[in-house]
């Protein structure tokens, strides 16, 4: 995540941590999720990150794909890969893309900001893998160079915009959702970049409901919703969306960004970014508890909570879903004669 360029100055290794020395991973997934950010988080360069990514992915039996772009500073290179759609029946024409930045600054090891989102990603690959969606294929992305100003992401985004090919890997996706400083905490912060995201966002947090023993709906996932957030990777998409024709596939693209942690410490970042955004200037006494963390020594796996991620990570699996019936609910409809305004 990149941190607001007020912040760079006052975010040192000497700033306090917020993330607990990690819990006892109880389950499988916590499990796996605690091995791979240690996997990435261990690399000491960037390389390793990628590396430690595709070894994964390979585990996965899903192809990596390294994706070269030219930053101003020196070349990157994304990664991505496809999950393969179900045997039967026809591929979907909908694209699903999940995304998560794998580079990391000098400081600290980049457990939670990224590591962390780079492992959630891995494991709803494997899900869709698993299980897939019915109304849309599935791609992971990891970018390079974020913390340099989102670059691997416009690059890919820039790039995809200009193919514009329906389900293809190299073209955009219709929904796009990004993962950033993913980790600990046990509320989802769920934000949508502009008012066209809105409904996506409301639809994804009403699926996260987890079914009780009876089948019936439960409570939805503790979420703070809204449209103030970090810059993240999600900008890109959301500003290839702002500069595209309308009624195009870009243009109808729908993107939303994701994050875990404390109630309390999403909501004193949303605090303290309103202020910043109203000319406000940060102390180091005043900055969240997240921010004093990331960009530090102090962002080690040891900052992780693997249970507490991958029972987030059953969340969004749920949100996911709910947003793929919701997208072939509405494909039935647009395709009906009877709403043909030529029928009138």
């Amino acid at each position: 995540m990149i941190a607001h360029v007020a912040l760079l100055a006052l975010l040192s290794p000497a700033a306090g941590g917020g993330g607990g020395t990690g819990e006892p991973a109880g389950d499988e997934t916590a499990r796996r999720f605690e091995r791979r950010v240690v996997a990435v988080a261990a690399a000491e360069a960037l390389d390793g990150r990628r590396n430690a990514i595709e070894n994964e992915l390979r585990a996965l039996r899903l192809d990596p794909q390294r994706r070269a772009f030219q930053g101003p500073r020196r070349e990157g290179t994304n990664l991505l890969a496809v999950v393969p759609p179900a045997a039967a029946g026809p591929a979907p024409e909908r694209t699903l893309m999940l995304g998560a930045h794998l580079d990391r600054v000098e400081a600290g090891t980049g457990a939670v900001d990224n590591a962390g989102g780079c492992a959630a990603v891995l494991e709803l690959l494997g899900r869709f893998q698993a299980r897939p969606l019915t109304n849309h294929r599935v791609v992971g992305l990891w970018f390079d160079q974020e913390e340099q100003g989102l670059l691997g992401s416009r690059a890919f985004a820039e790039a995809a915009g200009e193919a514009d090919a329906p389900g293809a890997a190299s073209g955009l996706p219709d929904l796009f959702v990004n993962f950033d400083v993913f980790a600990y905490g046990e509320t989802l912060w769920v934000h949508y970049p502009t008012e066209a995201d809105r409904t996506a966002a409301r639809r994804f947090v009403q699926g996260t409901a987890a079914a009780d023993a009876a089948g019936e709906g439960g409570e939805p996932f503790p979420t703070v919703v809204g449209s103030v957030y970090p810059p993240s990777d999600h900008r890109s998409f959301a500003a290839v969306r702002e500069g595209a024709e309308p009624s195009s596939r870009a243009a109808e693209m729908e993107v939303l960004s994701l994050s875990l942690l404390p109630r309390e410490q999403i909501l004193e970042t949303v605090t303290f970014l309103e202020a910043m955004e109203g000319g406000g200037r940060p102390t180091r006494a005043g900055l969240p508890k997240i921010l004093a963390l990331i960009h530090t020594a102090n962002d080690t796996p040891s900052a992780v909570r693997p249970a507490e991620a991958a029972a987030a990570i059953d969340a969004v699996e749920a949100g996911l879903r709910a947003l793929d019936a919701a997208a072939g609910e509405a494909a039935p409809a647009a395709n009906d004669p009877a709403n043909d305004p030529a029928n009138d």
